[in-house]
This record gives structure tokens, C-alpha cells and sequence, in this order.
């Protein structure tokens, strides 16, 4: 008896947690301008299509627990030290790819859960798994393995099926590794989110 009723809170359980789990994928784009403190100076970044998925656990009315992994692959300009009124480039661009982890806090305004308008706002946690400058020769040594940026923006979940976000995002911790200079980024990420779990349970 005790196992039929364990057996039938497990199942119930599962039952509630899946009902409450949404998931699919994500493309979009992120632009941002680096700050650097130090005798280095630096541009921008912009990158090319991110592409990703997410999941969203909704845990209680208007709040849930979305995370999205994204790769991504942007393009940094103009990094080199200034001395003296002069710049000495040490690289034109680099190109980063990137596997970046954001587990983000979302809340819906509306009294039904995933639609419409949201707020959302959290880390995102960048992990570079390559850099090369525009001759191909690897600079990742010049960039720190992983940093943390803070992450708020909004939604608007539209058709049922999609939604469109747009998140400002604000580096906590360092990017690069270079002697004497910390570097910032401040910039936004635009995304498209397709909830593939809606198109199979309509």
C-alpha cells in the first residue's frame, strides 16, 4: 500500500512539475561598448545570429524560472593601449565564440502565466571557448575563460507560440586578462523565442 502511494505522489508530482515546464529554442543578437579602466582602449562588440534554447518552470502565478543557453559568436574592435597620446593596436578584431548559461527570473503582468507582457532580469554567465584575431592567431589567452554580467529587459509573448525580448545586460566581473586593465561590456540582447512545448499541447 505504502508503495502504491509513494508510486501515485511521484507520478503526480511529475505530472505537475511537466505541466508547468515550458521549453524551445531562441534566436537573436547582441551589440555592446567596452569600458576598459587602464592604459588599454577598446570599441565594441557585435555579434552574428545566436542561436539557443531555453526552459521556463513556472512557480507560482505571475513568477517563474527561465534559463536560456545561447552560443554565440561576436566580432570586438580597436583594442590597444594608449600612451602618451598614441594608440598602439594590439589587434583590428577578434572574434569570440562563446557558450553563455542565463538563468533569469521572469514576471508576467497579466493574470495567466506566459502571456503577453513580462518582465525578466538575472546573470549571464559567458564561458569563451575560442578567440582569433584577423590574422586567425588565437588571442583567447587574452580574454579571461568566463565572466558574469547582470541581465534585465522584458517580453511580449505574442501568436501564443512566440515571443520577442529585449534585455540590457551590464558586466559585474572582468572580461580580459590584460596587465593593469579591466574591461566592461554594457550593451543589449534582442531575442526571438519559440515555445515549442505550446505546439505540441494546443
Amino acid at each position: 500500500m505504502k508503495k502504491v502511494f509513494l508510486l501515485s505522489v511521484l507520478f503526480c508530482s511529475v505530472t505537475g512539475f511537466s505541466q508547468k515546464m515550458r521549453y524551445g529554442a531562441l534566436m537573436g543578437m547582441n551589440a555592446y561598448d567596452i569600458e576598459v579602466s587602464g592604459p588599454l582602449i577598446a570599441g565594441g562588440g557585435l555579434s552574428g545570429l545566436n542561436v539557443g534554447g531555453f526552459m521556463d518552470y513556472q512557480f507560482s502565478t505571475h513568477c517563474g524560472l527561465k534559463v536560456n543557453m545561447i552560443f554565440n559568436q561576436t566580432t570586438e574592435t580597436d583594442y590597444g593601449p594608449l600612451e602618451s597620446g598614441t594608440f598602439y593596436e594590439l589587434f583590428d578584431e577578434a572574434k569570440l565564440t562563446t557558450l553563455q548559461f542565463q538563468p533569469l527570473i521572469k514576471f508576467d503582468v497579466n493574470k495567466v502565466y506566459a502571456k503577453g507582457f513580462y518582465l525578466q532580469g538575472g546573470f549571464n554567465m559567458v564561458n569563451v571557448l575560442s578567440a582569433k584575431d584577423d590574422e586567425g592567431t588565437s588571442v583567447k589567452s587574452f580574454y579571461n575563460s568566463s565572466s558574469i554580467s547582470g541581465m534585465f529587459g522584458f517580453g511580449v509573448t505574442f501568436l501564443k507560440h512566440y515571443s520577442f525580448e529585449l534585455m540590457g545586460s551590464y558586466s559585474l566581473t572582468n572580461t580580459i586578462g590584460y596587465p593593469e586593465s579591466k574591461a566592461k561590456n554594457i550593451g543589449a540582447y534582442t531575442n526571438l523565442v519559440i515555445d515549442i512545448e505550446s505546439f505540441l499541447h494546443k
